[in-house]
């Protein structure tokens, strides 16, 4: 019993950890992620769906795990990877508010963020055996889904904790750019991580390392505040997204006295996080008003930890690395999906510039009438007498094109042929320059 328990619980622990908890090494995302984005993708792509049907659709098809969809949804309609319509709550303000029931919203793909970035090449993506039907095994996307956004992705995972910086996207561009460069130089654009309401303090060779090396990372953040000293206000507009503002103004009034200061909220849609912050009292307005000040500035300096864990979607193992790395794994898959989508779609122009190119000695040789009145197989036997051309190959043309089609279709090869120019010109940095 002890060492059934031992390997069942090893395997429960595998399992979450590589099928829900942690995300891909090749595009960033946890399975629910992927999932959601790619029924978006399919159902709600050009217009917005209720988010019930497509909870539906994700359920039935790839996640039969519905109590993991609606808060996921809201993080994606957060991060703008989806675009949501009616009540999908707020981050706003004191307290984060929740989004209203599946059946009271709707959801549809941001497509011009996501279309390019991240499905333009799903058709040559290896798709494989999942809890249901088959799904890619990963999005194509040069630049790993969690790393940029409006969050940090935390995530507890099975004996490990995930946590992992975000990054504006324009950002992340720019860095992974340099990194596959051929002609790299110095240490590269140093990026910082992005948290709204609050700025990066650490110096550069604590973030460069954050970038280049693996392990634990301790990143020091200010969140933001204004100070009016003609009416004795400080107002707050951001502070640790592991605290809670609750947790922020005890400590802050435990040092100013509980009695001396109160906030009011005057946050908005329009102007974002906004808490005043002032003084009580009269008596000694200007030395308590000092102190407030005085804390606020201590006070709104933290400290985040990262450490960044991903999943091999190949072999299912686990793999601690740094942002570079991921950026590289995730470029390195989707170049060779890339590669397997320019090699399919040269075959398939080649494949019907000779299918022109027979079409056009077909026509010199034969008619409508023909085609009408006589045998289909005496035909093909005389074709292939005349042309020189395999019996199976004028068989397949008569089949694949309709009379009329075969006839007056317009063979443009010169456009096919520019199309193949195109591909063969086409940089796979494309997508980075066009997002």
């Amino acid at each position: 019993m002890k060492e059934l328990v031992y390997e069942l619980y090893k395997s429960y622990g595998i399992y979450t950890n590589t099928e829900k908890m942690v995300p891909s090494v090749y595009d960033g995302t946890i399975p629910v992620w992927k999932r959601l984005l790619l029924g978006a993708h399919t159902i709600a792509r050009d217009q917005f769906v209720k988010s019930a049907t497509l909870f539906g659709y994700v359920i039935g098809h790839w996640h039969p795990h519905s109590e993991a969809l609606q808060g996921t949804a809201q993080l994606l309609v957060e991060n703008n990877f989806l675009e949501g319509k009616g009540n999908w709550g707020s981050n706003i303000g004191i307290e984060p508010t929740e989004c209203a029931a599946p059946r009271y919203t709707s959801l549809r793909l941001n497509k011009k963020l996501m279309e390019d970035l991240v499905f333009k090449y799903i058709d040559d993506v290896p798709w494989v055996d999942g809890e249901l039907e088959k799904e890619p095994l990963f999005l194509p996307t040069p630049i790993p889904l969690c790393l940029f956004g409006n969050n940090e992705f935390n995530m507890i995972g099975f004996g490990i904790k995930i946590e992992i910086p975000c990054y504006k996207l324009s950002d992340l561009k720019k860095r992974l750019l340099y990194l596959i460069s051929d002609k790299k130089e110095g240490k590269g654009p140093i990026i910082k991580p992005n948290i709204k309401g609050c700025d990066v303090i650490s110096d550069n060779n604590s973030l460069l390392n954050l970038l280049t090396k693996k392990g634990k990372h301790i990143i020091k953040f200010r969140g933001k505040y204004e100070i009016d000293n003609e009416n004795y206000r400080v107002y707050i507009l951001g502070w640790s997204p592991r605290s809670t503002f609750s947790s922020v103004f005890s400590s802050i009034s435990k040092e100013v006295g509980p009695d001396n200061v109160v906030y009011l909220d005057e946050s908005t849609d329009k102007v974002g996080t906004r808490i005043r912050l002032e003084i009580t009292k009269n008596r000694n307005k200007e030395k308590v008003f000092e102190k407030l000040v005085s804390v606020v500035q201590k006070k709104m300096e933290f400290s985040l930890t990262y450490q960044i864990y991903a999943v091999d979607s190949y072999n299912k193992n686990l793999l601690s690395i740094s942002v570079d790395d991921f950026l590289l794994k995730s470029y390195e898959s989707y170049s060779k999906v890339f590669d397997a989508y320019i090699t399919r779609k040269e075959s398939e122009i080649n494949k019907k510039i000779e299918d022109y190119l027979l079409i056009e000695e077909i026509r010199k040789h034969i008619s409508q009438q023909d085609l009408i009145k006589k045998d289909l197989d005496n035909i093909i036997i005389s074709l292939s007498n005349i042309l020189n051309k395999p019996e199976e190959d004028i068989r397949k043309i008569l089949n694949d094109y309709k009379i009329k089609d075969l006839l007056t279709t317009n063979l443009n090869i010169t456009k096919l042929r520019d199309e193949l120019k195109q591909l063969k010109n086409l940089d796979k940095t494309h997508i980075l320059q066009e997002v």
